[in-house]
């Protein structure tokens, strides 16, 4: 409807109601006239849109593009598939469900003895584990329990299925080494398997324990102080505090800078590795290195020895350390530069046989560029193998009271004034203890410390002491061979004629004793040449093949091993029979039974050979109780 029109309608019923509603109005209507002219169309602006475009036709997708989105589709599929079979799948097994308890016993160990490693696996997940096995890599130089000589590298061992809520325990004994105070670590792997699943599945636990106390101990002694280019000597001691026996034990020297080596006891001079070899418990042995050390006065040097396993490979290294020690040397000028020798030898320690005299010298020099006056020299004596009242002097004072012995101005006129370069000498001899006194030691040894002191200009009256010196003498074992031939008596009955006679055999026993004194000597063997008209009848005692035959060289030896000291009343023995055939051109003589019999060892203490030579045997036995002079000789 037009807006004109709606207007005048809307004011025609305001009109209409007014006459309704107003009292006494005429309300009679008149019909209008109404007109039928055309309207003409309401204008506006709004106009329809237009209608959308037709769509394009989509083109069908190719074969190519549905075959790769259905195998992405696939893969998709099949990959959530395997996530949710592994993940969801296996989530009720799970390493955080499974304990690993290792505990050594004890915690804390002494190295070199037997530990105890208790693991303990328990399974807490819902299913069990099948498969397992449990391993423990040990450190190097780790032994077994059963043997102490074998190594023990690694433990594996299979413990097959574990059930839900189930438990396994392992115990492995082993032997563990180390330094004091170290820790030492032992991983132990476990490896399992589920079912359903072909997934190796590990889980780790490190074991821990610390060494508190080292199985062996070491200790290196000598001088604090020394001359630059003076001779001194080191003594190094290893010692077993193990509760087993310790094999392929070595030590490592470490030189300063300025130490040159010329002698060890242990080996050739240049080395620095020093094979102990076998220690049983308790057990120590020692060496000796002697050497100079050049430096500036006042100069500080450390040396180090550290004592463990050697290498199985045989090289000069350890493979375990266990401990060490470190001893300082300070290295002085000398005013008073002093040398002392032993039986004519200047080598530290100097070995001596037992029940000899022993002589000795020592020289002193004035090696500043001042005179020294009041010089002394003295000698201080230990040592248990020393015999105090045997020390005698030519120019000296010897103070029995305490075994010192003085060279000074009153008993030697040169020491009261030393210009640069005087020098001067004194002599002395002492000797060991003898006979039971002797023997009831082990390790014999006496020591001389020389200290030197004197006045200069340099000082004024003040007197500077230093010890320059200390010799030590190490006793050698006497070990001894007592070789004798018998007919009548001995462990065999002997056969034919006695005396002998010419193509008849006759049968004899000799009889070999070894005493050995003051220290242990070890690999010790005879031996012995049979002259080719004797026969070795296979006859020995004692029956343990100690004592054996090579008929090539027609030679008898008896492996006598270790053979300890103190046995000279408690001698060791062994025996065997020999036959004699003699022959005509022999009568009237006595032929040699065996030739010269070699006894030889090693005294473990001094580190020398030791050992001697009894004479040949012949068929003169005035050791049998039956013996007549005239059964010596061969007769028709």
């Amino acid at each position: 409807m037009p807006p004109n029109e709606q207007n005048d309608e809307v004011s025609s019923l305001e009109k209409l109601r007014e006459r309704l509603y107003t009292p006494n109005t005429n309300t009679n209507f008149q019909e209008p006239t109404l007109s039928r002219a055309p309207t003409p169309p309401a204008t506006s602006s709004w106009r329809p849109p237009p209608p959308p475009p037709p769509r394009p036709r989509r083109k069908p997708m190719s074969r190519v593009v549905l075959f790769l989105f259905g195998a992405l589709a696939f893969f998709i599929l099949a990959g959530l598939a395997s996530f949710l079979f592994l993940y969801l799948g296996t989530r009720s097994v799970s390493n955080d469900n499974i304990t690993i308890t290792a505990v050594p016993n004890p915690t804390s160990i002494a190295s070199g003895s037997v530990v105890q490693l208790v693991i303990t696996i328990k399974n807490h997940n819902p299913t069990a584990l099948i498969n397992t096995d449990i391993s423990l890599d040990f450190p190097d130089g780790t032994r077994t329990a059963e043997d102490v000589t074998q190594p023990l590298v690694r433990y594996a061992d299979t413990l097959g299925a574990i059930p839900a809520g189930g438990t396994v325990t392992r115990t492995i004994s082993a032997v563990l080494f180390g330094s004091v105070n170290q820790t030492v670590t032992v991983p132990v792997t476990f490896q399992y398997r589920t079912t359903g699943s072909n997934a190796l599945f590990t889980k780790e636990q490190k074991l821990t324990l610390t060494i508190t106390s080292a199985p062996l101990t070491i200790t290196a002694n000598t001088v604090s102080t020394v001359a630059s280019g003076q001779s001194f000597a080191f003594s190094v001691a290893v010692r077993s505090n193990a509760s087993t026996v310790l094999n392929n034990i070595g030590v490592v020297a470490t030189y300063p800078p300025g130490f040159t080596a010329s002698h060890t006891s242990d080996g050739p001079a240049n080395t620095q590795f020093f094979p102990i070899g076998t220690l049983q418990p308790g057990e120590e042995k020692d060496f000796v290195i002697q050497g100079a050390l050049s430096g500036s006065n006042n100069d500080q040097r450390v040396f180090q020895f550290t004592v463990g396993t050697a290498k199985d490979d045989g090289s000069a290294t350890l493979a375990v350390a266990y401990a060490s020690q470190q001893t300082q040397v300070a290295i002085s000028k000398p005013f008073l530069a002093v040398s002392l020798s032993v039986n004519n030898s200047n080598a530290n320690p100097v070995i001596v046989s037992a029940d000899q005299p022993i002589t000795s010298a020592v020289s002193w020099t004035n090696s500043l560029s001042s005179a020294i006056t009041n010089g002394k020299v003295s000698i201080k004596f230990s040592g248990n193998a020393l015999d105090p009242t045997s020390v005698t002097t030519a120019n000296g004072y010897y103070d029995s009271t305490n075994t010192t012995l003085l060279f000074d101005g009153q008993s030697e006129l040169s020491l009261q004034s030393l210009n640069p370069g005087d020098n001067g000498n004194g002599s002395f001899g002492f000797s060991t203890k003898s006979g039971t006194a002797l023997m009831a030691l082990r390790n014999p040894t006496i020591q001389l410390t020389v200290s030197v002191a004197g006045q200069h200009s340099g000082i004024g009256n003040s007197e500077t002491i230093l010890n320059t010196l200390t010799q030590t003498i190490q006793i050698a074992t006497d070990l001894k061979l007592i070789s004798t031939v018998v007919h009548t008596i001995g462990p065999f009955p002997n056969s034919g004629p006695w005396p002998p006679k010419a193509n008849t055999p006759t049968t004899y026993t000799i009889l070999w004793n070894i005493t050995n004194t003051v220290n242990s000597v070890g690999g010790a063997s005879v031996s012995a040449i049979l002259p080719s008209y004797v026969t070795f009848t296979g006859k020995i005692n004692p029956s343990d093949s100690s004592v054996t035959y090579d008929d090539t060289s027609r030679t008898v030896t008896w492996k006598v091993g270790d053979v300890q000291p103190g046995t000279v009343s408690k001698p060791l023995q062994a025996a065997f029979q020999v036959s004699i055939l003699p022959s005509v051109s022999q009568v009237g003589t006595a032929p040699i039974l065996i030739g010269n019999q070699t006894l030889t060892g090693t005294d473990r203490f001094t580190g020398t050979q030791v050992g001697t030579i009894s004479p040949a045997l012949s068929t003169q036995t005035p050791t049998d109780p039956a013996y007549q002079i005239q059964f010596g000789n061969v007769g028709n």
